[in-house]
């Protein structure tokens, strides 16, 4: 008895859907064909196959262009040829990529903008889980703002109270900068991360 992840069953879902104006039977071949990769893969393992397969319109589309699977009357062979997939643009690992090294130095060739573009690719590929892509882009920020915050106030209330004025407010323009700083930084940890998320999908 086939064994599809939930993955692999909404993608053969789809792809039956897709399929619906392939004649037979090439439209069998392909379904089983596909779903005999599929099966019995893990879920990861099922979406890391699905994004290498390409979307079923494409499939399909390509499957009702090349022919529909009678015999050649010369020939005796089905009509049809090879399907060729193409990857969709949002599920390719080298747009993946792409994505994490802009942004990763992104914001160093091009400040602020060039690291809004990496945000911006990244949250466009499919390759990793909304959390993945929540903790690369928005983490930097949360941990460089924390860590800008607490060493001005520890050091502010270390200062003598004539010099530091109010140690619960740290220097808006140091602050900010060591933030920004910070925070490109570890844009670099995270290219790399995601980097390494990426190969083992």
């Amino acid at each position: 008895m086939p064994d599809f992840s939930p993955a692999a069953d909404t993608y053969l879902s789809r792809l039956s859907t897709e399929l619906r104006d392939v004649r037979e039977p090439l439209r069998g071949d392909i379904w089983s064909g596909i779903a005999e990769e599929l099966d019995g893969l893990a879920e990861t393992e099922a979406r890391g196959r699905i994004a290498e397969l390409g979307d079923p319109a494409f499939i399909a589309r390509e499957a009702v262009e090349a022919g529909d699977g009678r015999p050649d009357p010369e020939t005796g062979q089905p009509s049809y040829v090879t399907v060729t997939e193409r990857i969709p643009l949002a599920e390719s690992p080298k747009f993946a990529v792409a994505a994490a090294i802009t942004l990763g130095i992104g914001g160093f060739v091009l400040p602020f903008i060039g690291y809004l573009v990496g945000v911006v690719l990244v949250w466009t590929s499919t390759l990793w889980t909304r959390g993945e892509k929540a903790i690369a882009t928005i983490g930097p920020f949360v941990i460089t703002v924390l860590a800008a915050y607490i060493t001005h106030v520890i050091g502010a209330m270390s200062s003598s109270a004539e010099d530091s004025g109010n140690p619960l407010v740290p220097a808006v323009y140091d602050f900010l900068w060591t933030s920004v700083i910070g925070a490109a930084l570890l844009s670099v940890v995270a290219m790399g991360w995601l980097l390494v998320r990426l190969r083992r999908r």
